[in-house]
């Protein structure tokens, strides 16, 4: 189940699909149901093949959005997204070597999560999007 932190965090609005910006955080509120009971190797492998690529493109997609926009801050941006990425790409190397990484997806799923929610209320020139 999603823990108490995520729930007590995300706002009423946050869970709301009818809005046309939910995209890849809906994706991680799926993954995160479908782990509640547990995942079997296969699945895990279809998570780092299917969420991982998603993410990727939306961090390039806001680096580029930003460079554009010469917004202040930028760096720290991408710096950001280096270490989630870095963070992503240890779950990957762990499940390589024939762990069972359901825990970490969920902990890299609901601290994501979290740090989304409390992107949504900085300005659009803010770090957003992770």
């Amino acid at each position: 189940m999603l823990t108490a932190e995520l729930r007590t965090h995300i706002s009423p609005g946050f869970l709301d699909l009818s809005g046309g910006g939910a995209g890849l955080r809906v994706v991680a509120i799926h993954w995160l149901l479908e782990l509640e009971g547990g995942l079997e190797l296969q699945r895990q492998a279809h998570f780092f093949s299917t969420f991982t690529p998603a993410l990727v493109q939306q961090f390039r997609a806001e680096e580029e959005a930003l460079e554009l926009a010469q917004v202040r801050g930028r760096l720290r941006h991408r710096r950001e997204h280096h270490r989630i990425a870095g963070r992503l790409r240890a779950l990957m190397a762990e499940y390589a070597r024939g762990r069972n990484v359901v825990t970490g997806i969920r902990s890299f799923l609901e601290t994501w999560l979290l740090h989304q929610e409390g992107d949504l209320g900085a300005p659009a020139s803010a770090t957003r999007g992770h």
